[in-house]
């Protein structure tokens, strides 16, 4: 997965959230550095710690790109909360090319202006199928 993330997203940075489940809190993931399991992953640079951490210190422009909804999370209240709290976020891209031929761009104004743009998030009641490698 990481690997469509660098390829067709072109993403700089790849970091996953390796032992939470996807309607779990956005700050409260991969709060137990677990560096065993995160060296085993491949192509992935940190957890989502380090990426929140770079996200609240940063003064770029930031735009997330997540495979699927639940790449993100599954509770679109948590995202507003973590769009509205860190300013770099300015677009997050949901890429679900894997399974429906999708991708669908979310700009910071929509999200801050209308939170119900975000109800696609609250999507999944079961794993999809990943492509086997």
């Amino acid at each position: 997965m990481a690997d469509n993330l660098y390829n067709r997203c072109k993403v700089d940075k790849c970091y996953a959230s390796y032992s939470s489940e996807a309607s779990s809190d956005i700050g409260s993931r991969d709060v137990k550095d677990d560096v065993e399991t995160l060296a085993k992953l491949k192509n992935v640079d940190d957890s989502t710690q380090d990426m929140i951490n770079v996200i609240s210190s940063s003064s770029q422009k930031i735009c997330l790109v997540v495979i699927d909804y639940s790449g993100l999370s599954t509770n679109y209240t948590n995202i507003f909360q973590f769009v509205s709290d860190n300013k770099s976020i300015k677009k997050i891209i949901v890429d679900c090319f894997p399974f429906t031929c999708d991708v669908i761009e979310y700009d910071r104004k929509q999200i801050l202006q209308d939170i119900d743009v975000l109800l696609p998030f609250n999507c999944r009641q079961s794993p999809r199928q990943r492509s086997k490698e």
